[in-house]
């Protein structure tokens, strides 16, 4: 929490870094407003964020905790293990399927013993109940498709030096 905070008299700018330092009249008053925390019901820090190098921080940040993984390599490989031994043990059953088809339900398997054992926010699940965007843009995107572009433009080029 890095607390007691270092006091600053007056706030200021930093001309050669761009750094904006903030006014700080109080050593161990925190960026945070009680009431958000309680109609949020969780833990929420306030920051204005004031520079580039804030704000590159701040998303390494979010994108490191939204996509953290809950499980441990070793508890996703031991379950990726039971994967392989379940179908192992199919396989002295059932040996008519074809390579293909065996590597499809390996890597089936694996994934579905994996993601059984992933915690799912409540977020997520309201988000997909809901039938919610998981993105959102400004503006609407067209596939491009270079190489057939580069084709027909080295071919239209062949074509006007013969001529």
């Amino acid at each position: 929490m890095r607390m007691p905070r270092v006091l600053v008299k007056t706030s200021n700018i930093d001309l050669s870094t761009g750094q904006i330092t903030m006014r700080q009249s109080h050593l161990w008053i925190n960026n945070f407003n009680e009431l958000l925390i309680s109609a949020c019901r969780s833990n929420m820090d306030i920051k204005f964020i004031w520079s580039g190098n804030d704000a590159k921080a701040l998303v390494y940040y979010i994108t490191d905790y939204v996509t953290k993984s809950t499980l441990a390599f070793h508890d996703m490989f031991a379950l990726a293990q039971q994967g392989v031994k379940s179908i192992e043990q199919q396989r002295v059953t059932h040996s008519i399927d074809s390579a293909i088809e065996k590597s499809r339900k390996l890597v089936l398997r694996c994934y579905n013993m994996i993601a059984s054992q992933q915690e799912v926010s409540g977020v997520q699940v309201a988000s997909y109940l809901m039938n919610y965007d998981d993105h959102y843009t400004t503006h609407t995107f067209r596939n491009l498709f270079l190489i057939s572009i580069e084709n027909y433009l080295q071919g239209e080029l062949s074509k006007a030096r013969l001529q």
